[in-house]
């Protein structure tokens, strides 16, 4: 059975007060949301990937959710409510003696349980089936499934991530990122994407190879055939080095005048990836509790607030920063 009512956004009995029965499915219209559902929908056409993250947080709202309604039915208390959303119902179905549905605002999402608290007014036949009624190891087992649920998602998303794309590591490979204009090594030829084999004669596979081969065996001055592979085309390029512009006044240092890494994808197996994926995210989890406590360090604090303390390692910043 379907019902449609129309409210405005103060009229809580038209939502509340329906006394549907059970299998029945509630259909809200919102007066006040029906002017901002074509700005989410011009804002996702616009920017796709806000569709994406928007969806992503849902998905990940509701496995949370989730996770306190199956452990509070797996111990025996009842929940009556599952709701993605907060404020008005736009869309309700009760199945089991549980609502299901859907709020207008997507900020967050919620599950009822009866008896949260020891002043929730709970009838006599339902007290047994209360959180509060709960063993102390239930309580806490469902107050942190959310919590553990995200646990899961992340490791489930980085083992998926590792096992499809792999992880960041050395690649066995120097590539160019960015030639300097006017440098020796735009006059040469080399070009981004281009990748470096060699140097000076001296084999590389790594970033530090490079500058080894460049600066311990080279002066400006000097004339170097760099190895590289082009479009799967080997080359072999002519170049005269500079003089560094980056170090002090009086130190000799050649320059050829590329930005290179060998950081790159580097492919795993789903076995590598479900080993690797939970470990560096407990080591970066790790880090970032590091980080956090640094930042927060009352000295620290003291420091940048009087001037004292310039390391921008222990300041807030934005999230970006």
């Amino acid at each position: 059975m379907l019902q449609v009512k129309q409210f405005e956004l103060g009229d809580r009995c038209a939502a509340g007060c329906s006394g549907i029965g059970a299998g029945t499915t509630e259909l809200h219209i919102v007066r006040p949301l029906c002017g901002v559902a074509p700005r989410y929908v011009l804002l996702f056409v616009k920017s796709p990937w806000t569709l994406v993250f928007v969806v992503g947080l849902a998905v990940s709202i509701m496995l949370h959710e989730l996770g306190h309604f199956w452990t509070a039915r797996r111990s025996g208390m009842r929940a009556t409510q599952f709701f993605l959303g907060f404020g008005p119902r736009i869309w309700s179905t009760h199945r089991n003696g549980v609502e299901y549905g859907l709020r207008a605002i997507p900020l967050g999402g919620f599950v009822k349980i009866i008896g949260m608290t020891n002043v929730d007014d709970v009838a006599a036949d339902d007290e047994p089936h209360t959180y509060r009624q709960g063993s102390y190891a239930r309580r806490m087992w469902v107050i942190t499934a959310g919590s553990v649920m995200h646990a899961i998602i992340a490791v489930v998303l980085i083992t998926a991530v590792y096992a499809t794309s792999g992880s960041y590591g050395e690649s066995g490979r120097v590539t160019v990122q960015r030639v300097v204009a006017g440098s020796p090594a735009d006059v040469a030829g080399l070009r981004p994407d281009d990748t470096v084999l060699a140097v000076g004669g001296t084999a590389v596979a790594k970033d530090k190879e490079v500058a080894v081969a460049l600066t311990k065996s080279h002066l400006p001055g000097d004339r170097i055939e760099v190895s590289v592979v082009r479009d799967g085309t080997p080359l072999t390029l002519q170049a005269t080095l500079g003089q560094n512009p980056d170090v002090p006044e009086g130190e000799v240092r050649a320059f050829l005048g590329i930005n290179y890494t060998s950081i790159d994808l580097v492919p795993m197996s789903f076995v590598s990836a479900i080993t690797k994926g939970p470990k560096d995210l407990v080591v970066g989890v790790g880090r970032a509790t590091v980080a956090i406590a640094r930042v927060i360090n009352p000295v620290s604090v003291y420091g940048h607030l009087v001037g004292t303390n310039t390391d921008p390692s222990t300041r807030p910043g934005t999230i970006v920063g």
